[in-house]
């Protein structure tokens, strides 16, 4: 009898202790089931904050109320973490101008389990650099190479535009350079690296009385017979005292171009989006090879293109491009690239305020006939511009790459004016009586007759040494004390 409750005791016992071990086998299991929904979801705070910082808000200029993803719709961010196995989503609204709070979940992977958690996190900005405009687009006439002779103004006609020659000047015959027109003091800039000379009493630089702002040649300055530059009749050289005649260097140089990242941007032939009709074709193969036609910018049909990286026509575009023939007005931002030359002779039209865009050509650039390009507030009128182009409104650059080392690169024939800045790589000419208004930046220059010019001291940051921001740095952080478990099950 003894030895049956001895059997029996143990067998109770025996029971109770499996019962135990299934009971901490049980709770044990919830326990890891409850840290890994629990690690997931902090790994998805840590993903957000992540996210956040990197692509939706790095430069702190997302407006206060934007969402990143729902509680109803949570960002996913896979189905492994480095802390184990889970799934879980994200999401995210910004509370102010420079904080954002950060939700997530995790759920175990016997989907037993659930965690939420929440962070607010502050996002410190730190504004950008802003790296100038090369000093070069401040002349009227940059010319980056003259050669072994001097650029040599030709024709009868004052040039009304600054000057820059990374060399020798000289003026003779009827040639000049002086204020424009309705000046209201001194503006114009002469400078040569090397000499200046004027031969023959019909050339000059200023006048008496309209003196230039400044003329200035480190080699030294020879005014008219001979003599010494200095404001007097006899030198025929007039500068705004004390800023002639003799300084110091100012070693400019031309602004890099390089065609390949350029035209490395974009497939310029899947990667322009356009609608309506007339639309250029900017690339007709992926070489640049000169292998497409001139465009006609300003068909007698309307047209739209946005220009992106790829032909999946995501992401931001590289640049745009509208044409309305209805108002014959033109508006355009970013780069955009055309494997071609362009020949112009568009009549009377003008682009938009707010247009801000380099147009690149790599090939040469022919402006014809009677034709005008205003630039914003100025309309046409005719072969010309009524109003003055003011480039803080809009401006247009145009780039000749000059890729088959034609001469010249840029050449103007009959009557026009473009509001445009121009870049050359290699010889502009100019021996008509057309005006490229804004500044030209070249090698070597041909020009005769008269020209104005508005000085585009800050082109389009697409343009070769535009002005440009370097980005801003964002330093995130937790918020401390608001970090907390919303729900657990």
């Amino acid at each position: 009898m003894l030895s049956l409750l001895v059997v029996a005791a143990l067998s109770i016992t025996t029971a109770a202790l499996a019962q135990l071990v299934a009971s901490n086998e049980h709770a044990f299991g919830r326990d890891r089931q409850a840290r890994l929904a629990f690690n997931t979801a902090e790994a998805g705070l840590n993903y957000g904050i992540s996210y956040l910082a990197q692509t939706t808000d790095p430069s702190g200029v997302q407006s206060t109320g934007t969402t990143v993803g729902s509680s109803g719709s949570p960002i996913s961010y896979g189905t492994a973490t480095p802390q184990g196995t889970g799934t879980g989503g994200w999401w995210a609204t910004k509370t102010s101008s420079t904080q954002w709070q950060v939700w997530a979940t995790g759920t175990s992977p016997t989907g037993d389990v659930f965690r939420e958690l929440s962070v607010q996190v502050v996002s410190k900005t730190q504004p950008g650099t802003i790296v100038p405009a090369s000093l070069a687009w401040g002349y009227g006439l940059f010319i980056a190479n003259p050669g072994a002779g001097c650029f040599t103004p030709q024709g009868t006609a004052n040039l009304t535009i600054s000057v820059y020659v990374n060399g020798c000047m000289k003026l003779s015959g009827s040639a000049g350079i002086a204020e424009p027109v309705g000046s209201t003091g001194p503006s114009i800039k002469v400078y040569a690296a090397t000499t200046i000379s004027i031969q023959g009493n019909s050339a000059s630089i200023g006048a008496n009385g309209t003196p230039v702002l400044s003329v200035t040649a480190p080699g030294g300055c020879t005014g008219a017979t001979g003599v010494i530059c200095s404001n007097t009749p006899p030198s025929k050289v007039w500068a705004q005292l004390p800023n002639g005649y003799v300084g110091a260097s100012q070693n400019l140089t031309k602004p890099a171009l390089y065609p390949n990242t350029v035209y490395a941007m974009a497939d310029w032939k899947s990667g322009p989006l356009c609608t309506g009709s007339g639309y250029p074709v900017f690339d007709n193969d992926t070489v640049r090879n000169l292998s497409a036609a001139s465009p006609n910018l300003f068909p007698g049909t309307s047209y739209n293109c946005t220009i992106y990286a790829t032909s999946a026509h995501t992401g931001t575009p590289v640049g745009t491009l509208t044409w309305n023939a209805t108002t014959s007005r033109l508006t355009a931002t970013g780069t955009l690239f055309f494997d071609s030359n362009l020949d112009m002779n568009n009549g009377a039209v003008s682009y938009t305020a707010g247009t801000l865009a380099t147009f690149y050509f790599d090939g040469t650039v022919t402006v014809n006939g009677n034709s005008a390009l205003c630039g914003p507030p100025a309309t046409p009128s005719g072969s010309s511009c009524a109003g003055k182009w003011d480039a803080t409104q809009g401006a247009i650059v145009i780039a000749a790459i000059n890729a088959g080392n034609a001469s010249p690169a840029w050449k103007v024939n009959g009557t026009a004016e473009y509001d445009i800045a121009a870049y050359v790589v290699g010889d502009y000419s100019n021996n008509g009586s057309a005006n490229v208004t804004g500044p030209v930046i070249t090698d070597t220059a041909s020009v005769a007759g008269n020209g104005s010019s508005s000085d585009v001291t800050s082109p389009p940051p697409s343009a070769p040494g535009g002005s440009y921001t370097n980005p801003g740095a964002t330093d995130w952080g937790v918020i401390p004390g608001t970090w907390q478990q919303l729900k657990a099950s």
